[in-house]
């Protein structure tokens, strides 16, 4: 799990980062779930990571704040690498609800109250729903109990 340049696992010494991931039912893909829900136990790891990467705390209860074009163009992309380093990154766009309103020119000059989508709420393992499957095409293929993943224009 990297949050910008940030490596979650080795920047921090903590191998239970990846044991987080794979207890429990492990991660699942869920096209029906719109966020993505990462395991409680890494909440202070990624909250420290958000400060250090954005200079700013990450809001847990109402996880919305105010940002400026500028702002929300240094929010920093999340990137989950799973087994065969296949690597799923989810830029701020698509964790951040609202960010819609920065493609018009006259909203991009004001700032704007944008809610966080990725949660660390997850008692075991982590479910990446849609807002991480943004962008690629995946193919499930349950008769050989794989995934593929391939970048999309979409």
């Amino acid at each position: 799990v990297w949050l910008g340049d940030t490596c979650l696992v080795s920047k921090y010494h903590h191998p239970q980062v990846l044991d987080s991931f794979n207890s429990g039912k492990g991660t699942i893909l869920d096209s029906g779930t719109t966020d993505t829900y990462l395991p409680q136990t890494i909440t202070s790891l990624f909250e420290n990571a958000w400060l250090e990467q954005t200079g700013r705390p990450l809001l847990q209860k109402s996880r919305a704040a105010k940002y400026s074009l500028l702002q929300f163009q240094a929010l920093p992309e999340l990137r989950l690498v799973l087994s065969n380093n296949v690597t799923i990154a989810v830029p701020a766009a698509h964790y951040m609800e609202g960010a819609s309103v920065f493609d018009s020119v006259i909203e991009s000059k004001k700032s704007h109250v944008l809610q966080h989508r990725i949660y660390t709420s997850e008692p075991v393992g982590a479910v990446l729903g849609m807002n991480s499957m943004l962008n690629y095409d995946i193919l499930f293929d349950t008769e050989r109990r794989r995934i593929g993943f391939a970048r999309a224009r979409c």
